[in-house]
C-alpha cells in the first residue's frame, strides 16, 4: 500500500502528526516514539512518500533530524516499509 503525506502547509511537529495519512490507532500518541511503534508493526509492504517537505525541513531542523534518524531505524527494523522524500517545493 502506498501513502502520500503532503507537508506543504505543515508548519510544526503537531501539524506533522495531523498530516499523516498512514493508518494510525486511536491511541496514537502524536510523537516519534509512537510513530516508530506504528511503522515497525506493519506486516504487509508499505511505501510512505513525503512530498513538499523542503519548507517544513527548514522550519523544523531539529525535529526533522530526529525524524530522519527514526525513519532509518524503521527501515532497518521492518523490511516491509519503504520511506521516500520528494521535495517539489
Amino acid at each position: 500500500m502506498d501513502y502520500i503525506v503532503d507537508l506543504k502547509n505543515v508548519c510544526d511537529e503537531k501539524e506533522f502528526h495531523q498530516a499523516l495519512t498512514i493508518p494510525l490507532p486511536d491511541y496514537y500518541g502524536n510523537n516519534l516514539d509512537a510513530l516508530y511503534d506504528v511503522m515497525t508493526s506493519y506486516d504487509n509492504p508499505v511505501k510512505i512518500i513525503f512530498i513538499n517537505s523542503c519548507l517544513f525541513k527548514k522550519k523544523n531542523e531539529e525535529f526533522v533530524s530526529l525524524f530522519l534518524n527514526m525513519c532509518d531505524d524503521v527501515t532497518k527494523t521492518n523490511g516491509n516499509i519503504e520511506i521516500f522524500f520528494c521535495e517539489g517545493d
